[in-house]
């Protein structure tokens, strides 16, 4: 386990965080209890070629009501040390014109789909992505050659469609997905749900905590 209090905060992505969280989230103290300290189960994917697809949104803001960071990077890093292959994508939104973001979860080696945030005439912003996720998960299924898709979201109703429009394909795919503790869809629990083989909780392994009083205003 990486030592907590030593460990530098990765540069993170910004912008689809949500301007609230830093000031409802980010004040006390990181929630160790909450957190397994190993990314898993991930032993299923022993030889298996694995296509992972990521609500970087969702994970992000999850982790941050917990008090961390999620670094992409070792994520990366645990999915390729266990799988035979393994394909990351990311779903995002990004401000028009911004690279930042993106740049972040390319470097972690992650082929990013943006949506760009719009500016709506009541003044509120449309930055959600889950349309590019869903999107994205349907032509990327029905051209890759996984064994097992990796869905990384808590959101039980965008998954749960998911999961089961690929168990219905023809050539038989194993669903997983990955999220973080107290921002799951009690929908998707694989004990209840046939369309999804396992459930990945994300660990302090690939975690990091958020300094107490950072803020993420622009």
């Amino acid at each position: 386990m990486r030592n907590l209090n030593t460990v530098q905060v990765p540069a993170a992505p910004s912008y689809w965080r949500g301007r609230n969280y830093a000031k409802r989230y980010v004040h006390g103290h990181p929630d160790v209890g909450a957190l397994v300290h190993e990314t898993g189960p991930l032993a299923g994917l022993v030889g298996r070629n694995v296509l992972t697809i990521l609500d970087v949104e969702n994970l992000t803001i999850s982790g941050r009501k917990l008090g961390y960071e999620l670094d992409y990077a070792a994520l990366a890093k645990r999915f390729n040390a266990v799988a035979d292959t393994v394909h990351l994508h990311a779903a995002m939104s990004v401000e028009p014109g911004d690279k930042i973001d993106s740049a972040h979860m390319e470097r972690a080696g992650f082929t990013v789909h943006t949506r760009v945030i719009e500016r709506l005439r009541d003044g509120s912003r449309a930055a959600n992505s889950d349309n590019v996720l869903a999107f994205q998960t349907g032509l990327l299924v029905s051209r890759a050659r996984a064994d097992v898709v990796l869905l990384g979201s808590g959101d039980g109703q965008l998954i749960c469609d998911l999961a089961n429009a690929i168990r219905a394909l023809p050539r038989k795919r194993a669903v997983w997905t990955l999220s973080l503790p107290g921002a799951t869809s009690k929908r998707l629990d694989c004990r209840h749900n046939p369309a999804i083989e396992t459930n990945v909780e994300v660990g302090l392994d690939v975690l990091v905590p958020l300094a107490p009083q950072r803020s993420y205003e622009p």
